[in-house]
């Protein structure tokens, strides 16, 4: 319930009160299965909640805590790309950028058959960034 009102809310442009359920939602996840076994996105969420609300250093620390259990996350190391990029830390960028590239290479993309994931990346995106740090 807390992940889905995270989204909710993040998607409504309530980023504290999206912040708020998303922490709780993964403390919880944290607490009955361990960070190990938490999938990428509600990192992704609470991450890009932080960005838009300006916590730019709070962001980056959500990613780098999603990429320490989910070291396989093109996405997350894109949005971390792109985090840094409004930080104006382009050598960083380039680096997050081109290790979510050769993840998306290897298909560590997140989707399903039949379903629309939320904060899915494609090529496209990867080239729009890439010509943003060029």
């Amino acid at each position: 319930v807390d992940y889905m009102r995270g989204l909710c809310l993040y998607h409504l442009g309530r980023y504290e009160e999206a912040i708020h359920s998303l922490r709780v939602h993964l403390e919880k996840e944290v607490e009955m299965v361990g960070p190990d076994y938490i999938n990428s996105l509600p990192y992704i969420a609470l991450a890009l909640s932080y960005h838009k609300d300006g916590q730019l250093t709070k962001a980056d620390s959500v990613l780098t805590e999603g990429i320490r259990y989910n070291d396989s996350s093109s996405e997350l190391n894109y949005f971390k790309a792109i985090n840094y990029l409004k930080m104006d830390l382009r050598k960083e960028a380039e680096i997050f950028l081109d290790k979510s590239q050769a993840l998306f290479d290897r298909g560590a993309v997140n989707e399903r058959p039949y379903v629309e994931e939320f904060f899915v990346i494609y090529q496209e995106d990867l080239d729009k960034l890439s010509n943003r740090l060029d």
